[in-house]
């Protein structure tokens, strides 16, 4: 679970997600129905007769009931291993996930125990849950009783049960064995410390500013290195405490007296042997035999003088190359100028090497640093807590005993969601369970050992940008050996199963060995149908195919977001006005998923959908921390804090919150009666947060100031109506925010600028209104999700592998498995290399958009600008993203696609998929939908229920009565 996304302020404490119910309800069905072999489950690997015991991975398909396997699981170790409720660890990704899975767990346990119970007293039961009813069929009347008294004892004690973040579990560690991980027991754990690195980098650039020569000054301008880039180096490689870091450590402050050397070398050269270096050119040939032309070559010494002769330049000129020995072969000119090119050119390379080596240099010493002040620490960080319990469990002296006592406290481990783990956390389970296990885990061992069960798919793995690491998963699965599969999809319908089978029916279907395909199967769950009136070419697989220039025979970008977004919205329209009932219940707008891939993307959809009169809503995963709403709110509380300043007030005045406008904050200064009316009202809000806290001053003031009229009145007002009542909540919600509005500024600084609001799903955008909307979110967020109906509008588009430095790729170590490397100087193999895994992350972000829709996918496919490097032109043209695009980052070359090539890709995909299941593919164009949206009902006419008047919102709240005077 990466750390970046899974971290937990308690143990297992379950947290508010942020979703109303009618989001909820999408998530993924909670019961599949098995597989059934001869009408039970017995060919289910819930109902393995060796995974109780041992190392497994559970390698499970999208849809096909992980979260009902794993609490069958619970269930069985407890009545078949007997084991208790606290000796069960069950590790998963977020803290919502936790209270879900908890839940789930001890539902299961009272489902199972009331049936046990039914059945010896004779009693006919209502509970007909499949793993319980397959669960009672296994059991005879001695067993059964052993059982129920086994179930009775656990739900008693359920509460005892360790479900756990990665992080609850390590901060239970500590707290449980503090001694031998070497911090006091009892620390808390907050999400809001200060950095020490920020800090440590600051004093240190400071120090270089103020102390450095010339030299250095240059050095460092040469290597772009700037403060901001220098934070996100040092924290790049201590996100990556295991990653090989490329290139090794070196002495950077040789560097310096290099480019000195060099430049005075270069500077004499010029001075003595240019116009005889011109002369001879101009009659000899480069070891080629071509000869120069004189002028290129006065333009090349050129640029070398002008490098010189700036004190500090930017760059370094590559006219040096053109001049370097390698031009010459055999034949070198009577100069020394060459040479020195040479020399310059290797001063370069280590310039370009500097940022890794002081980066490298500076982790080291703030790891040291924090290591060191974790003795008088008085809080934890998220990341502390993984450290410390790896490099405990790492330690020669003590590791061995600590791995022990955890095995013995936690005899088996389910770990969900592992192919979103990272290298340190693997390494912390397999240094509890696996280097432990008799034969490593492998198949037909017979001596006992702990029993240890990863739960994942490595199809799924799509947050490496937040810190997880698939390669951590593979080398988990090679470690392990004893792999299972579930592979009947519950969610969708036989015939989308079959189209998503065929789409990835080809070798390498996700661009790297180590991850395959197969094809899932359809689960006995029984499915809602969606039929819809005048559905004429469409099917549960409706392929939306843009319509390209006719003059150009493809679409640029921008033409291509109009078609798309147009071919949506009126597709949505249509449905949403066809009266469809979905099973019993009436089709609605919520049971529509837009799934884009950028926010801009969804702005757009929401807007479109807006000018129809349809309603929708965007679900995301940003932090509402780094919204619009926040910085004006911190402005509001400055102010709240300093009333007397002018300045802070006038600040405050002009946010679009307050709304004041030029003429307004001009009347305020003039009119000094006036300035002290306003700030008196902040006064009284600073007062009002001392007595009673941040809710009740903040929600007095955006009432006295009309905050909530003026936000209704704009653009997207309900999305920062929402944000602001978010961000009123999170300071209501903060010790240290409680204390006064001074003491939030400080809180709110760190936060903010920790950049940690993905790592909390408190600071998770909230969807901005409970009505039945058509929803809109990203494919990172959409996972876990499943919904009726999901559009797919820019499946086309693609984006290039990203520029960050350092690039990341993965290589295995003979005898050690998977290691990341981070590449701060990436040649063209190594760039490569990372294009190829970037890319085949958006290989998986298609494998989850897809699998996402119960009924029915539009996937939006077509000759447009960029669709060459898009995830379908790997799987319907075979067009490899990563070698199409040259290694420098922004440079892709590869033509457009063309028409013919399209409808090849699409013919062969619906023969594929023809012969899993009649008819589960369609292709309709663009203008055809289009057309059919204008000719339907309104969507607005059913989303209202074809009422002709405005009926108001119900409205509940508590009305002060007036004071009697």
């Amino acid at each position: 679970m990466s750390r970046r996304r899974a971290r937990s302020r308690s143990r297992a404490g379950a947290r508010r997600t942020g979703l109303p119910a009618d989001v909820r309800r999408h998530r993924a069905a909670p019961a599949p129905r098995g597989t059934v072999v001869s009408g039970g489950l017995s060919g289910h690997p819930v109902f393995d007769p060796d995974i109780l015991d041992g190392l497994h991975i559970l390698e499970a398909d999208a849809g096909t009931g992980k979260t009902w396997t794993i609490a069958g699981l619970v269930v069985r170790a407890l009545i078949e291993r007997e084991l208790g409720v606290e000796q069960l660890l069950v590790v998963t990704f977020t803290n919502a996930a936790t209270a879900e899975l908890g839940a789930r767990i001890r539902e299961r346990i009272a489902q199972l125990e009331r049936l046990l119970d039914d059945r010896l007293a004779g009693r006919e039961t209502a509970i007909d849950e499949p793993f319980c009813v397959a669960c009672a069929a296994r059991l005879d009347e001695l067993a059964m009783r052993r059982a129920r008294s086994a179930l009775r004892v656990a739900l008693a004690r359920v509460d005892e049960m360790a479900v756990h973040t990665i992080h609850g579990f390590c901060q239970r560690v500590i707290d449980e064995h503090a001694l031998s991980v070497g911090v006091p027991a009892g620390l808390p754990v907050s999400a809001d410390l200060p950095e020490p690195e920020l800090a440590r980098l600051a004093d240190w650039w400071r120090a270089q500013v103020r102390e450095a020569s010339p030299a250095r000054l240059l050095a460092f301008g040469l290597a772009g290195l700037t403060p901001q880039a220098l934070q996100r180096a040092v924290r790049a490689i201590a996100s990556q405490p295991l990653a090989r870091i490329e290139p090794a450590v070196g002495d950077w402050r040789q560097v310096e007296h290099e480019l000195v050397e060099v430049r005075a070398a270069l500077a004499d050269a010029l001075e003595r042997e240019a116009d005889a270096l011109l002369q001879w050119l101009g009659t000899r040939g480069n070891a080629d035999g071509r000869r120069f032309r004189i002028d290129w070559v006065r333009g090349w010494l050129d640029a070398l003088r002008r490098f010189n002769a700036d004190p500090y330049p930017v760059s370094i000129p590559g006219e040096l190359s053109k001049l370097a020995t390698g031009r010459f072969g055999e034949r070198l000119p009577p100069s020394t100028i060459p040479a020195i090119c040479d020399r310059l050119a290797a001063v370069a390379a280590s310039v370009a090497r500097l940022p890794a080596w002081i980066a490298q240099e500076l982790a080291a010493d703030c790891a040291a640093a924090r290591d060191a002040d974790l003795a008088q620490a008085s809080a934890l960080g998220f990341d502390d807590l993984l450290r410390l319990v790896h490099d405990a469990l790492q330690d020669r002296a003590a590791g061995a005993a600590l791995a022990r006592a955890l095995r013995e406290r936690y005899p088996m481990a389910l770990i969900d969601e592992c192919q979103d783990t990272d290298a340190l956390q693997w390494a912390i389970f397999r240094r509890i369970y696996v280097d432990a296990a008799p034969d490593g885990g492998a198949a037909g061992s017979d001596a006992a050992g702990p029993t240890l069960v990863l739960v994942g798919d490595p199809k799924q793995a799509i947050y490496a940008f937040r810190g997880a690491d698939v390669y951590s998963y593979l080398d988990a699965r090679d470690s392990l050996r004893r792999v299972h599969r579930l592979g009947e999809n519950q969610r969708s319908s036989p015939a989308l199963i079959a189209a998503v089978n065929a789409l990835f029916d080809r070798d390498r279907p996700f661009l790297v060995d180590e991850i395959g395909f197969a094809d899932a199967a359809s689960g006995a769950r029984s499915r809602r149908v969606l039929p819809v009136d005048d559905d004429a070419g469409r099917a549960p697989m409706t392929v939306v195919q843009l319509e390209p220039d006719p003059d150009t025979g493809w679409l640029v970008a921008a033409a291509a977001r109009r078609q798309a977004v147009d071919a949506c919205v009126a597709e949505i329209g249509r449905l949403l006005g066809s009266r469809a009932r979905l099973g019993d219940a009436p089709f609605r707008p919520s049971d529509i998923a837009v799934l884009v891939n950028t926010h801009r993307q969804g702005a757009d959809i929401k807007r479109a959908l807006a000018a129809a009169g349809i309603g929708a809503a965007e679900v995301s995963r940003d932090s509402v921390l780094e919204t619009l709403e926040c910085s004006e709110l911190t402005r509001v509380i400055a102010a709240i804090a300093e009333p007397a300043d002018s300045g802070l007030l006038r600040s405050a005045l002009a946010t679009t919150l307050l709304g004041t406008d030029a003429d307004g904050l001009v009347a305020i200064e003039r009119d000094a009666e006036r300035a002290l009316v306003v700030a008196a009202r902040f006064a009284r809000a600073r007062e009002d947060w001392q007595r009673h806290g941040p809710i009740a001053a903040l929600r007095s003031l955006i009432r006295e100031e009309g905050v909530g009229a003026r936000l209704a009145a704009v653009r997207d007002g309900d999305r920062r109506l929402a944000n602001l009542v978010h961000l009123v909540e999170l300071l209501g919600d903060d010790d240290e925010a409680r204390r006064g509005p001074q003491q939030a500024l400080r809180a709110w600084t760190r936060r903010r600028a920790a950049g940690a609001a993905p790592d909390r799903d408190s600071e998770e955008l909230r969807l901005e209104s409970d009505e039945d909307l058509v929803r809109i979110l990203t494919v990172h967020k959409s996972k876990g999700l499943e919904f009726p109906v999901v559009f797919l509008p820019f499946a086309w588009s693609s984006r290039a592998a990203g520029a960050a430095s350092p690039r990341v790729r993965h290589e295995r170590v003979p005898g050690a498995g998977w290691r990341a490397v981070l590449d701060f100087v990436p040649g063209p193999e190594a760039a490569r290399q990372s294009a190829i895994e970037w890319h085949a992350e958006t290989l998986r972000a298609m494998y989850v958009a897809l699998t996402r829709a119960e009924q029915r996918c539009y996937l939006f496919w077509g000759a447009a600008a960029g669709a060459q490097y898009s995830p379908l032109a790997w799987l319907l043209a075979g067009l490899d993203p990563s070698a199409q695009q040259d290694w420098r980052p922004g440079h892709r070359t590869a033509a457009p696609l063309d028409a013919g090539s399209i409808a090849s890709g699409l013919q062969s995909w619906r023969e594929r998929a023809d012969a899993r299941h009649p008819a589960a593919i369609a292709v309709v164009d663009t203008p055809t939908l289009v057309a059919a949206g204008r000719g339907g009902r309104t969507a607005q006419a059913v989303v209202t229920g074809e009422r002709a008047a405005l009926v108001a919102r119900f409205w509940n709240t508590t009305i002060a009565a007036p004071a009697i005077t």
